[in-house]
């Protein structure tokens, strides 16, 4: 930067000189015109008259280069934003990607069928081989946001590389819809450090959209992990990532529960822009080379949707006592088998719920922090009819220790609806045949 700055003020002395010069030989009368000394004295001093105004004309002109060569005043670092900080229940939904034609339609569907306006940070690449995707998206009313043209991770890119990937996807974008994608982007892979988020802010992206619920949809996870992940973290201002991928086929089928679930609990849904609107400016946001991509929340108690640190120790400790499963922080069907195998083993309650006593028993002190909501409407999922997974697989178990006949197989047939019934009406509840807040409270 110092030689740049060096550059510069030598190249504009010089065009200074190189003014100055011009306009005094335009300027300057030869002496030979005057051969009378007293016409020669004259026309000297009209001379050094036009050489202080040829000097000031070519400083004038000087400065006016200097201002167009130097460099552009330095932008502020683009914000980090992982959810917004209201008392409204408002949230926002969003998607990444949008490689798959079909679960984008698929999506877009469901959200133009109730009402909802939603985020889609799209990847350049997947705009330029299928503009249609961006089409449909931005006819349905629906946010754009860039999420990179190739999904390369930012912090491994040069400047250069970094602003040219970042305006190739945004130059796509805009070919399509007529409107540039900015202040939004979110970093492929959530990955950004200091040096990514100055470089952002100097091309007009202002705001980094993280997340603080992941669905982890695109690992393939079932409806019902994707619906459990979203409805036990939630809480007003969050921001939701998932996924519209051919890798992450059933986020369309959990998307409809998740919209139920969370109306019936009184919140509505808008885009990031809105919810950011909506804010009076107080976010909260990872610090410059770190990120959050967990729904987390202060408690002890992790459950199958919880993901981040305390995930991430509970699986190390159950591989420590042989437990074959990825220490990943996604506390998914497999991590649960292994909690419910070890609760069985210990003679605890086999529920696949990780709270003191498990943790007592794993040996560890830890579970401080979780990934699991502190409000008191977490449960494992709005369960009915043609319902399965590893919830279904809950709820029967907990109908079975209850005496009730049935099969703990995850799937959510006629006999589990008969059963469920027949609790709601020996429990005073509507008898509905649904699984929900109020019926998950009773049977546990």
């Amino acid at each position: 930067m110092i030689s740049k700055n060096i550059l510069l003020t030598c190249e504009s002395s010089c065009i200074v000189c190189i003014c100055q010069n011009i306009v005094i030989k335009f300027l300057y009368i030869n002496k030979t015109v005057a051969d009378n000394d007293g016409q020669r004295k004259g026309v000297n001093v009209m001379n050094r008259r036009f050489k202080r105004f040829g000097t000031g004309l070519a400083l004038t002109i000087g400065l006016m280069f200097l201002s167009a060569l130097s460099p552009p005043a330095v932008s502020a670092s683009s914000t980090v934003i992982n959810k917004v900080n209201t008392s409204s229940k408002v949230v926002a939904l969003t998607f990444d990607d949008c490689y798959s034609s079909a679960n984008v339609n698929a999506i877009l569907s469901i959200l133009q069928a109730n009402g909802i306006k939603a985020t889609f940070f799209i990847v350049g690449d997947a705009a330029a081989n299928n503009p249609s995707i961006v089409r449909a998206i931005d006819n349905a009313g629906m946010e754009i946001g860039n999420h990179s043209y190739t999904h390369a991770s930012y912090t491994s890119l040069s400047y250069s590389s970094l602003v040219n990937d970042l305006a190739r996807c945004d130059n796509v974008i805009s070919s399509i819809t007529g409107e540039s994608t900015r202040p939004l982007f979110r970093p492929p892979g959530g990955a950004y450090n200091s040096s990514v988020l100055s470089a952002l802010g100097d091309q007009g992206y202002s705001r980094t959209i993280m997340w603080n619920i992941d669905t982890n949809d695109w690992r393939g996870y079932s409806a019902s992990y994707i619906y459990s992940s979203v409805v036990n973290n939630i809480s007003p201002g969050s921001i939701v990532l998932m996924h519209a991928l051919s890798t992450a086929p059933n986020t369309k089928y959990a998307l409809q529960d998740i919209i139920d679930t969370l109306s019936s609990w009184g919140y509505s849904f808008t885009t990031v822009s809105g919810l950011l609107a909506g804010s009076s400016g107080s976010y909260s946001g990872g610090s410059s080379g770190s990120y959050s991509s967990s729904g987390s929340a202060s408690g002890s108690t992790i459950r199958l949707g919880s993901t981040g640190t305390a995930v991430r120790e509970l699986q190390q400790a159950l591989v420590n006592k042989g437990y074959s499963l990825s220490v990943d922080g996604a506390f998914g069907p497999m991590t649960q088998n292994a909690v419910i195998s070890f609760q069985r083993s210990v003679g605890i309650t086999a529920d696949g719920v990780v709270g003191p006593v498990t943790w007592s028993k794993l040996g560890t002190s830890s579970g401080s922090v979780s990934s699991g909501s502190s409000s008191s409407t977490s449960y494992p999922g709005l369960l009915k009819i043609g319902s399965s997974g590893s919830s279904v697989r809950t709820l029967q178990q907990a109908l079975a220790n209850k005496g009730y006949s049935l099969s703990v197989d995850g799937v959510f047939g006629p006999i589990t609806q008969s059963a469920v019934k027949s609790f709601q009406s020996s429990q005073g509840v509507s008898v509905d045949g649904i699984v929900g807040p109020v019926t998950w409270g009773r049977l546990f």
